[in-house]
Protein backbone atom coordinates (compact mmCIF):
# COMPACT_ATOMS: atom_id res chain seq x y z
CA UNK A 1 0.00 0.00 0.00
CA UNK A 2 1.35 3.81 -0.79
CA UNK A 3 2.17 5.78 1.75
CA UNK A 4 -0.83 8.13 0.29
CA UNK A 5 -3.37 4.93 0.38
CA UNK A 6 -1.95 4.31 4.04
CA UNK A 7 -2.46 8.07 5.34
CA UNK A 8 -6.13 8.01 3.59
CA UNK A 9 -7.45 5.01 4.62
CA UNK A 10 -6.01 5.91 8.27
CA UNK A 11 -8.07 8.98 8.09
CA UNK A 12 -10.98 7.36 7.16
CA UNK A 13 -10.30 4.31 9.85
CA UNK A 14 -10.12 7.61 12.44
CA UNK A 15 -13.25 9.11 11.27
CA UNK A 16 -15.40 5.95 11.41
CA UNK A 17 -14.02 5.32 15.09
CA UNK A 18 -15.32 8.90 16.26
CA UNK A 19 -18.18 9.16 14.41
CA UNK A 20 -19.20 5.30 16.05
CA UNK A 21 -17.91 6.51 19.84
CA UNK A 22 -19.81 8.06 22.35
CA UNK A 23 -18.52 11.22 22.92
CA UNK A 24 -18.96 14.52 25.50
CA UNK A 25 -21.67 16.40 22.78
CA UNK A 26 -23.39 12.85 22.44
CA UNK A 27 -23.29 12.27 26.07
CA UNK A 28 -25.32 15.41 26.32
CA UNK A 29 -27.88 14.76 23.94
CA UNK A 30 -28.74 11.30 25.26
CA UNK A 31 -28.70 13.08 28.49
CA UNK A 32 -31.35 16.13 27.35
CA UNK A 33 -33.42 13.41 25.05
CA UNK A 34 -34.07 11.79 28.64
CA UNK A 35 -34.71 14.72 30.18
CA UNK A 36 -37.27 15.64 27.39
CA UNK A 37 -38.85 12.06 27.98
CA UNK A 38 -39.36 11.81 31.91
CA UNK A 39 -40.77 15.73 31.83
CA UNK A 40 -43.32 14.70 29.17
CA UNK A 41 -44.28 11.84 31.64
CA UNK A 42 -44.84 13.25 34.44
CA UNK A 43 -46.55 16.84 32.65
CA UNK A 44 -48.59 13.98 31.27
CA UNK A 45 -49.26 12.44 34.43
CA UNK A 46 -49.85 16.06 36.06
CA UNK A 47 -46.39 16.05 38.11
CA UNK A 48 -44.61 18.64 37.57
CA UNK A 49 -41.26 19.03 35.46
CA UNK A 50 -37.55 18.08 37.31
CA UNK A 51 -34.38 20.72 36.65
CA UNK A 52 -31.16 18.64 35.51
CA UNK A 53 -28.80 19.65 38.53
CA UNK A 54 -25.08 19.24 37.23
CA UNK A 55 -23.99 18.02 41.12
CA UNK A 56 -26.18 14.92 40.91
CA UNK A 57 -25.65 14.58 36.95
CA UNK A 58 -21.62 14.47 37.50
CA UNK A 59 -22.62 11.32 40.50
CA UNK A 60 -24.87 9.97 37.45
CA UNK A 61 -22.23 9.52 34.82
CA UNK A 62 -19.73 8.39 37.07
CA UNK A 63 -21.50 5.55 38.25
CA UNK A 64 -22.83 4.87 34.53
CA UNK A 65 -19.27 4.70 33.42
CA UNK A 66 -18.74 2.45 36.16
CA UNK A 67 -21.06 0.02 35.29
CA UNK A 68 -19.99 0.29 31.81
CA UNK A 69 -16.78 -0.45 32.42
CA UNK A 70 -17.44 -3.62 35.00
CA UNK A 71 -20.37 -4.38 32.75
CA UNK A 72 -22.34 -5.06 35.66
CA UNK A 73 -26.20 -2.65 36.70
CA UNK A 74 -25.88 -1.92 40.73
CA UNK A 75 -27.06 0.89 42.17
CA UNK A 76 -25.23 3.70 43.72
CA UNK A 77 -23.70 3.95 47.53
CA UNK A 78 -23.52 7.20 47.14
CA UNK A 79 -26.14 9.34 49.02
CA UNK A 80 -26.69 12.53 46.85
CA UNK A 81 -29.30 13.72 49.36
CA UNK A 82 -31.49 13.39 51.90
CA UNK A 83 -34.57 12.07 50.24
CA UNK A 84 -33.86 10.35 46.63
CA UNK A 85 -34.58 8.08 44.34
CA UNK A 86 -32.54 6.35 42.00
CA UNK A 87 -32.97 4.26 38.53
CA UNK A 88 -30.11 2.53 36.78
CA UNK A 89 -30.78 0.55 33.51
CA UNK A 90 -28.79 -0.95 30.38
CA UNK A 91 -29.66 -1.74 26.70
CA UNK A 92 -28.96 -1.79 23.09
CA UNK A 93 -30.21 1.58 22.51
CA UNK A 94 -31.06 4.83 24.52
CA UNK A 95 -35.24 3.82 23.12
CA UNK A 96 -34.97 0.33 24.29
CA UNK A 97 -33.37 1.43 28.00
CA UNK A 98 -36.45 4.25 28.28
CA UNK A 99 -39.05 1.65 27.21
CA UNK A 100 -37.76 -0.62 29.77
CA UNK A 101 -38.10 2.26 32.50
CA UNK A 102 -41.37 2.97 31.41
CA UNK A 103 -42.19 -0.61 31.53
CA UNK A 104 -41.08 -1.23 34.78
CA UNK A 105 -43.83 -0.41 37.59
CA UNK A 106 -41.29 0.51 40.17
CA UNK A 107 -38.70 2.41 37.28
CA UNK A 108 -41.86 4.25 36.53
CA UNK A 109 -43.38 5.14 39.69
CA UNK A 110 -39.96 6.34 40.61
CA UNK A 111 -40.07 8.83 37.36
CA UNK A 112 -43.44 9.73 38.71
CA UNK A 113 -42.83 10.92 42.08
CA UNK A 114 -44.65 13.84 43.05
CA UNK A 115 -42.05 15.01 45.10
CA UNK A 116 -38.75 14.90 43.09
CA UNK A 117 -37.78 18.54 41.95
CA UNK A 118 -33.90 17.83 40.94
CA UNK A 119 -32.90 15.20 38.70
CA UNK A 120 -29.06 14.16 37.31
CA UNK A 121 -28.83 12.18 34.08
CA UNK A 122 -25.38 10.11 33.29
CA UNK A 123 -25.10 7.68 30.39
CA UNK A 124 -22.16 5.42 28.79
CA UNK A 125 -22.00 3.33 25.83
CA UNK A 126 -19.49 0.21 25.95
CA UNK A 127 -19.48 -3.08 24.47
CA UNK A 128 -22.40 -2.29 22.50
CA UNK A 129 -24.85 -0.94 25.01
CA UNK A 130 -25.82 2.10 27.06
CA UNK A 131 -25.23 1.95 30.87
CA UNK A 132 -27.99 4.66 32.44
CA UNK A 133 -28.42 6.11 35.81
CA UNK A 134 -31.20 8.80 36.61
CA UNK A 135 -30.87 10.17 40.26
CA UNK A 136 -34.08 12.11 41.41
CA UNK A 137 -33.87 14.26 44.35
CA UNK A 138 -36.24 16.79 46.13
CA UNK A 139 -35.69 20.53 47.04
Amino acid sequence: MTRSLTAKVLALTTTALLLLSPTPANARSVRHRLLDNVNTVRVNHSVHRVRLVARLTRIAERHSSSMARRRTLSHSSRRPCRTWGEIVGQGGTIGGVWRAFMNSPTHRRIILTARWRRVGIGSAHAGGRWWVTMIFCTG
